[in-house]
């Protein structure tokens, strides 16, 4: 790439959201990525599982759950999981994002899909080589059909409305929702443990009666760091018992890295607690510890 290509980036890159509409067609090449054959379970952790490997996020009508301490990657994992169905699969995915920005959210998309460490972009020294993958996963995510929505204050009711106005104008395969704890009341001031269930509640009746599936990350209780396996299980919190009650799959993330930071373990574990549809268990991903994403 050129030198003029390489300030044009910095450029472009100043507004993240801008990247998706403003880069230069002359820089922007497509590729399309290898796709494995899935088998049809859930796999013990023995090794660096697919993203094929799932379990049925994309059946219409469900609720499923992502939980996990801060920072443990619930984000990057949903984001990881936008692009394998977006890109992957051509889905039409709508994010409720109620901690980040759109532009935040969609440079996440980017890093993510490119592989390379938000870090990087803040300094001067990103190869050549980085920015052609970047201007790569700009390209492919800019044909996909991802919106997101920033709205903080953001109840089950709104993601309703914006919900039904992508399924009457473009259709609308997955709603993501990060975060559970973030979601407003619908209603009047309650206590805080019938706000979470009511909220569970509303969020798998509005998968049903959308007839569209629904993943929402969720935090666990600090309670799971109290015992010497610090893996979340079922029952962990009361937030966490109320989206048990209701989701018809509950994962949980965890990773040993995190905890200890000598260790030479920087799986990503997927543990698969509950699931309506199929086999439990447990998959793990090789964690990129230094760009906070997910290789599969």
């Amino acid at each position: 790439m050129k030198q003029t290509n390489r300030r044009n980036f910095f450029k472009l890159f100043a507004g993240a959201s801008a990247l998706l509409t403003t880069l230069p067609s002359s820089l922007l090449a497509s590729k399309e990525a290898s796709k494995s054959a899935a088998p049809n379970e859930v796999p013990k952790a023995t090794g660096p599982s697919s993203f094929e490997n799932l379990p049925q996020f994309l059946t219409p009508g469900t609720l499923s759950v992502i939980a996990g301490r801060p920072s443990m990657g619930k984000t990057s994992f949903l984001m990881r999981l936008t692009n394998h169905y977006a890109l992957g699969k051509k889905k039409k995915i709508a994010i409720f994002s109620l901690e980040s920005t759109e532009g935040m959210m969609r440079l996440n998309l980017i890093c993510n899909h490119a592989g390379v460490a938000r870090l990087r972009l803040r300094g001067d020294n990103i190869s050549e080589e980085e920015i052609d993958r970047l201007m790569n996963a700009v390209s492919e995510i800019s044909k996909s059909s991802i919106s997101i929505n920033d709205n903080s204050d953001t109840n089950v009711s709104y993601i309703k409305k914006v919900a039904v106005d992508h399924l009457n104008s473009r259709g609308l395969d997955l709603i993501i929702i990060d975060y559970f704890q973030l979601l407003k009341p619908s209603g009047t001031s309650i206590s805080r443990q019938v706000h979470f269930e009511v909220l569970a509640s509303e969020l798998k009746r509005l998968a049903s009666d959308l007839g569209v599936p629904i993943i929402v990350a969720s935090q666990v209780s600090r309670v799971t760091e109290e015992k010497a396996d610090k893996r979340p299980k079922l029952g962990s919190g009361l937030v966490t018992a109320a989206l048990e009650r209701h989701s018809d799959i509950f994962c949980t993330l965890y990773r040993e890295s995190y905890y200890d930071e000598t260790s030479r373990d920087h799986n990503l574990e997927l543990a698969v607690l509950k699931n309506n549809l199929g086999p439990t268990g447990t998959l793990k991903f090789e964690w990129d510890l230094m760009g906070g994403r997910v290789h599969t």
